[in-house]
């Protein structure tokens, strides 16, 4: 509506200007001359206000889409399979969302303004045409020969952006992985391999930047010179016209003001093919990664999900497990047979690609199984509810990982119900954090940042296993969660949980005899043999 509004106010002035020059001008003494000017005056304010008013609606819902596409890719990465994590870079997912999805929404606006300005030149050419059919002819030349040096430059502008983009996420995932490594840049003293490294990515993004530059910088060149000759040949045709009788002073001016109006027209239209074109390059990444993640987490169980038991709920039984991972031949992890009782302490040790890892994350239902079955209370961990199968678990990565916030809130994350301020005190006492939260200003309130900056390595794993007793989850999986730790500390820590969780049936993954020595049993992992060769291969191996 506000479009129509700016269009019909934008074609009118010229023909309100026709009537007032040649009606009005240069006669004294009438005073009819004044509703005129206050038409003309009027459709300028209302074009203006309605134009004005139509770009800030489509500007803001531009962002509100974009708001909406942002999380709604977010939430869909998050519930896809762990697995597409590990085959797409974090920095260039990072990019995705921040920077191809903001230029694809930008679509709609570009696809209103685009089809506002073909309106209007449609419109426009066909008034010139009702005005005068010998300078609309010369006008309409003009138009098609501008539409014609436009175009190319236009598409090879979109190509240039396309590669832009691209480009912009590789300096995005680049920078994301020497920050997020920088402890190990530096401990390696490779500072000024990596500016030299990021310096040659910024240098293509410069060049790509400077390409995109000389071609839109072109463009505005080539339409003014396009768009002053052809002024030039409609004001000597018009005046010659005007002078000998054939054509009125008003409709020349009317044609002028039309020939003005053209000028912001196809710059319009110019604009808007050239932020299609981007929105269609970002939405090439864009679709690529949602094929990727459009396979969920929720997909991937089965039909029927069964409830998850509760306390009591019997042995946890796995059988002739193996895994692999994609494209390699020799299993990641194979057990053989594991029984583990309601509410045992079981240690799993084993040399450094074993699958330790592996085999927790398996349990957490991250990582598919190849072979194989394990049940929990004689039902197949794949046939519970998926998202109720891991709140029923409580799990702590090797290195703590803490998210931005407080404290406390990295405390109680994850919990059903939010612990009290006794039960928090408790926890953090069992595993030996009170003390260094109390020495803190701010004590839980204190802020930290995802790195858990202000704490130690030792220190984060702390409050890592004190919110594994705040979670108070029927199984407990521990990977290294103690590694930090001096054995001392480890072993008291651990003791501590079994103490605090007696209900609970704790794995956790250890290097240290001291601490797999606390266990009620031991499981020992192995690398999993290499598949057997057939004699064909085995002759081809040699």
């Amino acid at each position: 509506m506000l479009a129509a509004v700016s269009a019909v106010a934008a074609l009118a002035v010229p023909l309100i200007l026709r009537t007032l020059v040649d009606t009005y001008l240069g006669k004294t003494g009438n005073a009819q001359y004044v509703p005129v000017v206050i038409a003309l005056v009027g459709c300028l304010v209302a074009g203006s206000a309605a134009e004005g008013l139509r770009a800030y609606l489509a500007n803001r819902a531009e962002i509100d889409a974009a708001l909406r596409l942002k999380a709604a890719f977010t939430a869909q990465m998050l519930c896809t399979d762990l697995r597409f994590f590990s085959g797409n870079d974090s920095g260039f997912l990072t990019s995705i969302i921040l920077n191809d999805v903001e230029a694809t929404t930008k679509i709609y606006s570009a696809a209103i303004n685009l089809l506002v300005a073909v309106v209007m030149l449609v419109f426009s050419i066909a008034i010139l045409f009702a005005l005068d059919w010998r300078l609309a002819l010369l006008a309409s030349l003009v138009v098609i020969v501008s539409i014609l040096v436009v175009t190319p430059l236009a598409i090879i502008s979109g190509r240039l952006q396309k590669t832009l983009l691209a480009n912009l996420a590789l300096g995005g995932s680049t920078l994301f992985r020497v920050f997020t490594n920088v402890r190990l840049v530096k401990a390696n003293v490779m500072e000024s391999a990596e500016v030299d490294r990021i310096g040659a990515v910024l240098a293509n993004l410069r060049d790509q930047k400077n390409a995109m530059s000389r071609a839109t910088s072109f463009i505005g060149p080539v339409i003014t010179i396009v768009f002053s000759c052809g002024v030039l040949a409609l004001t000597i045709v018009g005046a010659a016209r005007v002078a000998d009788g054939t054509l009125s002073g008003g409709t020349l001016a009317a044609f002028f003001a039309y020939i003005l109006g053209l000028i912001p027209l196809l710059f319009q239209i110019g604009s808007g093919v050239q932020a299609s074109r981007m929105a269609v390059a970002s939405s090439s990444s864009i679709c690529r990664i949602h094929e990727e993640a459009a396979v969920g987490e929720d997909a991937l169980q089965r039909a029927s999900c069964a409830p998850v038991p509760g306390p009591g709920c019997g042995p946890l039984v796995i059988e002739r497990l193996r895994l692999s991972y994609p494209g390699e031949e020799r299993p990641a992890v194979s057990v053989p047979s594991l029984h583990v009782p309601e509410g045992a302490f079981v240690s799993i040790v084993g040399g450094n690609g074993s699958g330790k890892s592996t085999f927790l994350s398996a349990l957490l239902r991250l990582h598919p199984v190849s072979e194989g079955a394990i049940t929990w209370s004689r039902t197949s961990i794949h046939d519970y509810d998926l998202k109720s199968w891991r709140r029923s678990i409580a799990y702590a990565a090797p290195t703590a990982t803490l998210l931005p916030g407080t404290l406390r809130e990295n405390l109680v994350y994850g919990c059903e119900d939010l612990p009290t301020a006794s039960a928090i005190e408790d926890a953090l006492f069992a595993v030996g954090a009170d003390r260094f939260v109390a020495a803190k200003s701010a004590g839980l309130d204190t802020v930290i940042d995802d790195k858990g900056g202000g704490l130690s390595n030792g220190e984060a794993q702390r409050i890592a296993l004190a919110r594994i007793i705040l979670q108070k989850r029927p199984l407990v999986l521990l990977d290294e969660a103690t590694g930090y730790l001096d054995e001392a500390c480890a072993a008291q820590v651990l003791a501590t949980l079994r103490r605090k969780l007696p209900a609970s049936t704790i794995l956790y993954t250890t290097h240290r005899s001291s601490e797999a020595a606390l266990a009620d049993k031991v499981h020992t992992m192995e690398r999993a043999p290499a598949p057997a060769l057939n004699p064909a291969e085995r002759s081809e191996a040699r």
